[in-house]
């Protein structure tokens, strides 16, 4: 049995699913700020567990109760799995085994490949506990590999203009997906001091990122520079002149984001399943259930129209019960 109380949890295992109230037992899928908490313990993998730590306050007392994927544990009797989600790093989905029935919480999740972090593993369920960001038919990502070569074509078009190429990217995940892109393709690439906090993460977690420097005013010139979103109107970028801006978004698809977010270009490039993704995700997993979360309640009703027994679950101030 799962409900929404504010927050996903399973109550028969006294167990929260990406909790960001402090919970005493919380699964984390992810170390993005949006999913995590400081909790009495934490199920995660470890590259969860090291990229959590210095994301959440000093003061945090967290323990990290780390599994590797396909480990079988049990949390109060009842066995439990780790597999990966395809997200960013360490993400992972949970899947809880009970008698005959399989439930899976899938967390962010991607299926397309990505260069970071292990491919999405999808399992046969009985419930399908799923986020759906980009539920709506039009959110349809191109190729993968086509968008990153345009990534690099656009810095080289920008190097040949004088101007320096400046792409905002999630400081967790989406970052260090570019610099790979880019150290790769042999450009020149420099971050923000918390972009480079994290690629020094991923690479004592073992993830070659290629070559890349951590930003220096002095030295900047002819580098392509990754930076997060929040720092596009910063004192450092207006120094800039003049600059050409990408931002990395799924919401690229929509015609007015570049405007939006006052950029030269917007590019699709997510590390969420797209809408093709989601319903290919529940064709394999085959659940009699599914519970869809975060994005749009039309992708519920999508699912309904194929004939998926397929549910909106979202935060009520009722608590709301489902078999």
């Amino acid at each position: 049995m799962i409900c929404i109380n504010d927050e996903l949890q399973i109550p028969s295992l006294g167990l929260w699913l990406d909790a960001r109230r402090p919970r005493s037992v919380s699964f984390i899928s992810h170390a993005h700020s949006d999913h995590i908490g400081n909790h009495g313990r934490a199920i995660v993998t470890n590259a969860t567990a090291e990229l959590c730590r210095p994301r959440l306050p000093r003061s945090s007392t967290t323990a990290y109760d780390v599994h590797e994927y396909g480990e079988k544990f049990s949390i109060a009797d009842t066995s439990v799995e780790l597999i990966p989600a395809g997200h960013i790093l360490g993400s992972s989905q949970i899947v809880i085994q009970s008698d005959d029935h399989t439930l899976v919480y899938t967390g962010d999740f991607k299926l397309r490949a990505g260069r970071t972090q292990a491919r999405c593993e999808v399992r046969r369920c009985n419930t399908l506990v799923m986020e759906c960001t980009y539920g709506r038919p039009h959110y349809r990502f191109p190729d993968r590999c086509t968008v990153e070569a345009e990534i690099v074509a656009r810095c080289r078009a920008a190097f040949e203009r004088n101007q320096t190429p400046v792409i905002y990217a999630y400081a967790l995940g989406k970052a260090q997906e570019i610099v790979d892109v880019l150290s790769r393709a042999k450009l020149p690439v420099m971050v923000h001091a918390v972009v480079a906090r994290i690629c020094t993460a991923y690479e004592s977690l073992g993830v070659s990122l290629g070559s890349w420097v951590p930003f220096d005013e002095a030295t900047r010139a002819e580098h392509v520079l990754v930076m997060p979103p929040d720092a596009r109107r910063s004192a450092m970028i207006k120094k800039i002149f003049p600059r050409f801006e990408i931002a990395v978004t799924g919401w690229a698809i929509d015609a007015g984001t570049r405007f939006r977010l006052g950029v030269d270009v917007a590019l699709p490039y997510s590390d969420h399943a797209d809408f093709s993704e989601l319903i290919e995700y529940v064709e394999r997993a085959q659940p009699d259930r599914v519970y869809c979360l975060h994005g749009f309640p039309e992708f519920a009703q999508h699912l309904r129209r194929c004939g998926v027994d397929a549910r909106w679950l979202a935060p009520q101030t009722q608590l709301e019960l489902f078999p």
